[in-house]
């Protein structure tokens, strides 16, 4: 479990417990408020770096296809029309 900090079509930054290793290959689900859960994502850890004792923060870049990028492109532009973002 970790919590979404930044997020584009390209890829997510989370905050979580866990460490990750640059360049392994992760499988994420994604609640996101207003649209629901997208599972099934995978993407490469592109840095991980610990925040605190507790606390790393994880980019990933996903390997996601068209549809993928289409949905998170339309959840941007809806939190941003609403100021959510």
């Amino acid at each position: 479990r970790g919590k979404i900090c930044d997020i584009s079509h390209i890829g997510i930054k989370f905050s979580s417990d866990k460490l990750y290793s640059n360049g392994s290959i992760v499988h994420l689900g994604l609640l996101l408020p207003n649209f629901g859960p997208m599972s099934d994502i995978t993407g490469k850890v592109v840095r991980c770096e610990q925040k605190d004792n507790v606390e790393f923060y994880t980019a990933v870049e996903y390997r996601a296809d068209y549809y993928l990028q289409s949905l998170i492109k339309a959840y941007i532009k809806a939190m941003k029309s609403s100021n959510s973002l």
